[in-house]
């Protein structure tokens, strides 16, 4: 979120931050560059960091990767005014960036009070044209946007937002201000809509496709306050986040954590449930700043902005200034002081139309495991083995509050790259088990490998994931049989319909598959599903072209 101001406001349990809004009408046209996708730009939002009442014009610059150093603003005539006004006051709220990499073009949402619906904005790319509210949240609960409130989503505020790759989708995560409003289940929603230009266009498409889980506490409510989401090239949604808490009764920024939610986690139908999401490290370096914007470059650099204040948070006289960090390793961030707000402006988000293949990448964690003998078998890779400090083994019953069941020491510390391995007990029935790996580095940072499942007692269980995953003509699986049998292998496509089959022996034990001649499919996203007498795992994966 987009911090400026903070005071206090009837129902809110902790102080309100109003930020910078999109008006309804916009009385100027806009005229603006499209979108570069070359991989060497992103792009940055600015706002009237002063003035609550004029409707200053906000600007978009291009970003260099490179050095952090602003371009040339966009706009070359006319406004791009985002602030509101609804009667005779002026709200503040966020103007959250996308950028359509097919369409080339911009949007925005407004950040008004509570309660009060939210817009989404289309920003004309080429020539001479209007800016449009494409969607404007529902004021009560329907069919696709199934709050089960009165106020539907009046009481949420989108500060988080991105365009999926294929041009197709806006995607925006939530949160609820109002803790008296809330629960914690419901207090994060993340919600879709057509990517469009034209006014109204996205109305129809809008909706609700769940909420962030409420435990443990780090992923709940206001811990997940303020920052920005991005996808990468396998469908992947990272979430950047800085919490808002009470500390000495005052609402203060606080922890800096990075998150992600898998492809196959992410629903593609209306729905009210649980969106796992995964924690992959923190970042103690940005903690108590205003993080805000995301964006990847094509080598998997992850680009953040903030601001950081200038004294105490929520005193009058603080000043903040903007900043932006890279990070290629999960856990660190190296400022980048080319990066400057123009003068009577603060950052207010980032975007890019990158999704590369691989992020963070100088930094490996790669878990597998499988059940074998009353034991769960886990194996873990790592590149960073000379700067760690130990491996905690941790292990969960529900896949999101987990124990430390296990502590291993580094070995061969002269070497980076090593492969290390743990048993943990089981009887081989009941509930599936959830492991993670966190890695605690010599500096006591501490990053996470992916969630794995084990299922006990199951004829067929998929060992890791599939690779290459995105693939192009074949993809390799690895996969635990209970007893020899027939494996059915097909690919369906978003539709359903069936692409791709195949029929193969399977031993039991360990079998390592092939699944090949599938250079001709379209890219996209498909869904792999494995099956061995009436059982089915199923697999999400991305045809790259």
């Amino acid at each position: 979120m987009k911090t400026l101001l903070i005071t206090s406001c009837r129902r809110f349990t902790i102080p309100v931050i109003f930020l910078i809004g999109v008006q309804l009408v916009e009385v100027n046209p806009v005229k603006a560059q499209a979108a570069v996708c070359d991989g060497t730009t992103m792009y940055a939002i600015f706002n009237d960091s002063t003035n609550a009442t004029v409707n200053t014009p906000s600007k978009i610059y291009p970003v260099s990767f490179s050095t952090g150093a602003l371009g040339t603003a966009l706009t070359t005539s006319g406004l791009i005014t985002l602030k509101k006004k609804v009667g005779g006051t002026t709200y503040y709220g966020s103007a959250s960036l996308g950028v359509d990499p097919v369409a080339k073009r911009f949007y925005a949402n407004s950040q008004m009070i509570n309660p009060m619906a939210k817009d989404f904005f289309a920003i004309s790319t080429v020539g001479v044209g209007a800016q449009n509210v494409i969607a404007t949240t529902p004021s009560s609960s329907t069919a696709s946007v199934p709050t089960g409130r009165s106020s539907g989503l009046d009481d949420y505020h989108f500060v988080k937002m991105t365009v999926n790759q294929a041009g197709t989708f806006i995607y925006a995560l939530g949160v609820i201000r109002d803790t008296t409003l809330s629960t914690p289940a419901t207090s994060n929603p993340l919600i879709r809509m057509t990517a469009c230009g034209t006014t109204g266009c996205a109305n129809a498409s809008m909706m609700l496709l769940g909420y962030l889980p409420p435990t443990p506490s780090l992923m709940a409510n206001w811990a997940v306050y303020n920052g920005d989401i991005a996808f990468d090239n396998a469908g992947n949604l990272y979430f950047a986040t800085v919490a808002f808490a009470n500390v000495n009764a005052v609402g203060r920024y606080t922890d800096a954590r990075l998150f992600e939610i898998y492809a196959a986690d992410i629903p593609t139908v209306t729905g009210t449930g649980t969106i796992p999401m995964h924690f992959i490290a923190d970042y103690n370096s940005l903690d108590s700043t205003a993080m805000d914007g995301i964006a990847f470059d094509m080598a998997g650099a992850m680009y953040m902005t903030t601001k950081r204040f200038n004294g105490v948070q929520g005193l009058s006289t603080t000043t903040v200034s903007s900043q932006m960090y890279k990070t290629s390793i999960a856990g660190t961030a190296t400022l980048m002081p080319a990066f400057a707000a123009p003068p009577g402006y603060a950052i207010a988000d980032l975007a890019s139309c990158n999704f590369p293949l691989v992020t963070l990448a100088q930094n490996e964690l790669d878990l597998y495991g499988r059940y074998m003998a009353g034991n769960s078998m886990l194996s873990w890779n790592v590149n960073d083995n000379t700067d760690v400090n130990y491996y905690e083994v941790q292990r969960s019953d529900d896949g999101v509050n987990f124990s430390t069941v296990g502590r291993v020491n580094p070995l061969n510390t002269g070497l980076a790259d090593a492969v290390y391995y743990y048993n943990d007990p089981q009887s081989g029935y009941g509930q599936p088990k959830y492991y993670r790996i966190r890695e605690v580095m010599n500096t006591g940072m501490g990053l996470y490998s992916k969630v794995i499942t084990i299922i006990f007692n199951t004829k067929i269980s998929v060992i890791g994931h599939p690779a290459p995953n995105p693939f192009i003509d074949h993809v390799n699986v690895d996969i635990q049989l209970k007893t020899a049998g027939s494996i059915s292998a097909r690919l369906t496509d978003q539709s359903g319909r069936v692409v791709y089959q195949r029929t193969l022996s399977g031993v039991e034990g360990e079998n390592k598959i092939t699944l090949d001649g599938m250079l001709h499919l379209s890219a996209g996203m498909y869904i792999l599903e494995l099956s061995v007498d009436g059982e089915t795992s199923r697999e999400k994966l991305v045809k790259q072209r």
